[in-house]
């Protein structure tokens, strides 16, 4: 007896359906795969900017400030950061008695292949020219004292 043509499809799935299903799942997860690495990098990169920028700031406070000394200085381990490295450059600037400080922070990240570098730039006035200010109103003020003025 035959079997109608109606009935004559075979159930169930083929192998080039199964490779093809196969090979759409494989890519996708290659996709998800390379989107969490870029992810990943992104994320440690924007924490060490984050990093770099309070580090730099404080140590521009810190050489404003005379902690260290207002001057350049080659690149030198950050004890308060381990990891990072820093290094000044201090310029006269435009104006006198003004100086153009940088304050440059470097870090490699050897496991993600990462070499993060930030520098801040601020005009800062210049201390010893500061200090002549003050010498100078501080002996203006006696002279006048002493004239009763």
């Amino acid at each position: 007896m035959r079997t109608p043509a109606s009935h004559r499809h075979r159930k169930g799935i083929t192998l080039l359906e199964v490779v093809l299903a196969l090979a759409i799942f494989l890519g996708g997860v290659a996709a998800i795969g390379q989107i969490v690495t870029v992810g990943t990098r992104a994320a440690m990169r924007a924490q060490l900017l984050g990093e770099a920028v309070a580090l730099a700031e404080s140590r521009m406070d810190e050489l404003a400030t005379g902690v260290y000394p207002l001057q350049s200085t080659s690149a030198q381990a950050s004890l308060d950061a381990p990891g990072w490295n820093w290094l000044a450059t201090v310029e006269p600037g435009t104006q006198p008695d003004l100086l153009v400080v940088t304050v440059t922070l470097e870090r490699a990240v050897p496991a993600m292949a990462l070499n993060e570098s930030f520098s801040l730039t601020r005009i800062i006035r210049d201390p010893v020219a500061m200090q002549d200010a003050a010498a100078a109103a501080t002996g203006s003020s006696s002279i006048m004292q002493e004239l009763g003025l």
